[in-house]
């Protein structure tokens, strides 16, 4: 079947909301609920709050919310959703709505690979946590203790950065955004067609180490010291992952894939395109302005400080990842992460931050909850994985387009406000 190149209800077309090819990241990141920011903190209406959980009646995982869903994709031009709805331990619905690869002709389903943006670095402070229980990391050590070579703010070179710093996005280390440059096809950027050739050692030593050959001493480093203010840093999480990687002695996306992912039965997931081999991919879309609304595709790519937006992964192996934080580090009797250390990521690190900032994980407000997750974003893609800890219910959604337009984002937190009323 030839994939369709018109609008209709069915297909789900692209539409209206148009960004130029080269916008920055930065436009991405302050836009958006990754930078847990003005847009994570907007309620949706409607959200009941329950002190305690009970079974969900799973007719209404029926036709209408089937209708609702592909009403709101319609509404917001998103090529295809996947969600997911936990409730405890148990997966109560996951499904896919739409076109996963449109070029391919792959609908999407719950077992759909998309790329996760921020959600990924999860992974970084659940790795982090791994060694400090086995006593290999401090939190609040200072970094160069395990780094190959110093890390310093040049405008406070007598203060020290801490892990716990950079787990909160407190470290000052800044987010120079011509470091990954725009999504340019052909001419690779830091955007790269596939995985990127660069390692994560090239990397983090280019952009931190004094001299590197990234390293710009306004461009990498806020004026503000060490642990004074939030400045929510990918670079600063990629840095965790580093250092796990230095004192692991093995690459971040191999100790990722033996402790975490393949423990917990998480198949089809990895911080690279070569750890997916199932056609069932989700396609990163942009689109183009009325009357065509097409959706055009991005392709698939990678950066070199992947860890903290590169994993990719379906909404029903996602759900597995948020059972095991909701169920305080284990999965079905595989436990990755000791309670406490489950306990430390939840519990609010900086002091007057209104989204109480945990370790990577942070809270956010809808319609009077507090929910406690992340979100992510970058071309072509948009994510949000939350759970309610008084209702112990969890929703995650996914799409393959990037969402930056006030109604598109309404209808995106409509979706999760619906999926989480009927928990």
């Amino acid at each position: 079947m030839p994939r369709p190149t018109f609008v209709t209800p069915e297909m789900l077309a692209d539409a209206p909301i148009t960004r130029a090819s080269g916008v920055s990241r930065r436009e991405f990141l302050r836009r958006t609920s990754v930078t847990a920011g003005a847009l994570a903190a907007i309620p949706i209406l409607g959200l009941p709050k329950r002190a305690t959980a009970s079974a969900p009646d799973t007719r209404a995982f029926g036709p209408t919310l089937d209708n609702f869903m592909r009403g709101k994709m319609r509404s917001a031009y998103l090529p295809s959703v996947a969600a997911a709805v936990v409730h405890g331990q148990t997966l109560r619905w996951s499904k896919g709505y739409g076109w996963a690869n449109l070029e391919a002709d792959v609908r999407a389903d719950a077992d759909t690979v998309y790329l996760l943006a921020s959600i990924s670095k999860t992974f970084i402070v659940a790795a982090v946590m791994q060694m400090w229980e086995a006593g290999s990391l401090d939190l609040d050590a200072d970094i160069n203790t395990y780094l190959p070579f110093d890390v310093r703010n040049p405008h406070f070179p007598g203060q020290k950065i801490t892990l716990r710093m950079l787990l909160t996005h407190t470290s000052s280390i800044k987010d120079r955004y011509s470091f990954w440059g725009p999504l340019n096809d052909p001419t690779p950027t830091g955007y790269t067609h596939g995985d990127s050739p660069v390692p994560l050692s090239q990397a983090m030593t280019g952009y931190l180490q004094e001299g590197g050959e990234y390293y710009k001493a306004d461009g990498n480093f806020y004026t503000t010291g060490p642990g004074k203010a939030y400045h929510y840093s990918n670079l600063g999480a990629d840095t965790a992952a580093y250092i796990v990687e230095v004192m692991s002695g093995t690459l971040f996306s191999d100790f990722v894939n033996d402790n975490l992912l393949t423990p917990l039965g998480m198949t089809q997931s990895g911080y690279h395109l070569s750890d997916i081999t199932t056609p069932n991919r989700a396609m990163p879309y942009h689109s183009a302005k009325p009357p065509t609304n097409h959706f055009k595709p991005y392709f698939p790519f990678g950066v070199p400080d992947y860890p903290c937006a590169c994993m990719r992964t379906s909404s029903n192996a996602l759900s597995i990842w948020l059972r095991t934080f909701m169920n305080g580090g284990t999965f079905e009797g595989t436990q990755v992460l000791k309670s406490t250390s489950v306990n430390e990521i939840f519990r609010p690190q900086v002091p007057g931050n209104k989204w109480d900032q945990g370790l990577i994980w942070y809270r956010v407000t809808r319609g009077g909850e507090r929910l406690i997750g992340h979100g992510g974003s970058d071309y072509g893609v948009h994510t949000n994985m939350y759970f309610s800890m008084s209702r112990d219910v969890g929703v995650i959604t996914l799409t393959n387009r990037y969402i930056g337009g006030w109604t598109a984002y309404y209808d995106w937190l409509d979706i999760e406000n619906r999926l989480f009323e009927i928990a």
